[in-house]
Parts: C-alpha cells; structure tokens; sequence
C-alpha cells in the first residue's frame, strides 16, 4: 500500500501514545516496521493495518510492561 503515508501515521502516533519502533524490534520507522506491526496485529486477532493506533498500542504496552517484570523475576 501507501508505505510512506502509513510511516509518516506511526510517526505521529508515536508520539501521540509514546511507543517506539524498538517495541517491534526495530530501530526506525520503515516498511519492515509496518510489516511487524501487521504481524503483531494478525497474531493478536486485530485488523493488520500496519498501524500502531489506539487498540494496537494498548496491546503491546501491555507485552512490553510484562515482558520487562517476567525478566526481572
């Protein structure tokens, strides 16, 4: 689709919410990002948009806060 248009989305909404590319594992915002973000959200039963928005950033919030406290146990 519109890699650039979803990438400049993300951007915005990174900053809306506060997630960053490295809670997908990448460093940037690109299209592998987009297609990691389509991924999370096929694997977690939401629609794959390769948008970061509202329900997919509650989701991996929530992956990430309890990825860090199982680590720390």
């Amino acid at each position: 689709m519109f890699n650039w248009l979803l990438t400049i989305i993300n951007k915005r909404l990174s900053k809306k919410y506060g997630w960053q590319p490295i809670w997908f594992l990448r460093k940037r915002f690109d299209k592998v990002l987009i297609k990691r973000i389509k991924a999370f959200q096929r694997k977690n039963k939401l629609f794959p948009s390769g948008i970061c928005g509202k329900k997919t950033y509650r989701l991996v919030l929530l992956k990430v806060l309890l990825g860090i406290k199982q680590r720390k146990h």
